[in-house]
């Protein structure tokens, strides 16, 4: 029997196979990068990325020439692990693109793609360096929620000049990707905590447009954010505003959650409220990322991968 394998495995080649895929997986899992590139990495190693070799197991015709794995052994080899990691995180963010492309129509340019996928991986390691106080800089960032809860951000913005205010609102699912987002403005100059207020009872109402039953609702403003989880009795104009929102969330939704997030966790709210200045009235996105507040996006979900 053991004869009988050991011929089997000289024709299939499955023993060189199995060495080599060894050989890679403790490859990529020993690098210093994101984890969610790792399993990409992994992922077109394993050949069940969504590409000519799973059309070819649907039994679509299609020519297979491709050999990863080898591939990125050479790489490896001849440039370091250093170099191969630069050259992951460029074809992370050309995958990406690809999606882009496909599904939104969108697509960066080829400097931009390699400047943003340089710029991820320094801040990757950057962070990784800073040691005890990592902690401390993520949780001020922008995180997903579980799964099967929408996580909304919201913010306001006062335009003088224009005598009117901006908000905005943004909707992402517990990858970090898109749902909804929304940019208004409303003419009338309020208090800052009043315009903050205001983009929640908008965002509230924006999302039960969306059908979502459970969600978190997350801003910058702490008064705000506080006064809505207190439920005391405030007559001045921010309080009856937050009765306002407290009476949706018993009626609006399954389940909801107030909470408060620092600026840098709430960029492309920030964004979406200050892109109102630019508008008469409403825009709305769905499941398309504003071109405005792109590069937010973009750095929200990078610092998934830390987490």
């Amino acid at each position: 029997m053991d004869r009988i394998r050991r011929s089997h495995n000289e024709v299939t080649g499955e023993s060189s196979n199995s060495a080599i895929g060894d050989f890679v997986g403790n490859l990529i899992w020993k690098q210093n990068m994101p984890a969610k590139v790792k399993h990409f990495l992994w992922k077109a190693c394993k050949n069940i990325l969504l590409t000519k070799t799973n059309l070819a197991r649907r039994k679509i015709p299609v020519e297979l020439t491709c050999d990863f794995r080898e591939w990125l052994v050479d790489i490896s080899k001849l440039g370091g692990t250093d170099n191969m990691v630069q050259v992951v995180m460029v074809m992370w963010m050309m995958w990406n693109n690809r999606n882009w492309l496909l599904h939104e129509g969108k697509r960066m340019e080829p400097q931009q793609l390699i400047e943003r996928a340089n710029t991820l991986l320094q801040d990757f390691i950057k962070i990784q360096g800073e040691g005890r106080t990592v902690g401390v800089k993520i949780s001020a960032r922008w995180r997903p929620p579980t799964t099967g809860t929408y996580k909304v951000n919201v913010d306001g913005a006062r335009f003088d000049d224009k005598k009117s205010v901006g908000l905005g609102v943004v909707v992402r699912d517990f990858e970090g990707q898109l749902i909804a987002a929304a940019s208004k403005r409303m003419d009338g100059l309020f208090p800052p905590a009043q315009v903050e207020a205001v983009a929640m009872c908008f965002a509230m109402d924006f999302v039960r447009d969306q059908s979502l039953r459970s969600v978190i609702m997350e801003g910058d403003n702490l008064e705000v954010v506080r006064g809505i989880n207190s439920y005391g009795m405030d007559l001045s104009p921010v309080g009856l505003i937050i009765e306002d929102i407290q009476c949706k969330a018993k009626t609006l939704f399954e389940s909801v959650v107030f909470s408060h997030v620092g600026r840098i966790g709430n960029t492309v709210a920030h964004g979406l409220a200050h892109f109102a200045k630019e508008i008469d009235d409403l825009y709305i996105w769905m499941e398309e990322v504003p071109t405005c507040v792109r590069d937010h996006f973009l750095t929200d979900l990078s610092y998934i991968f830390y987490q």
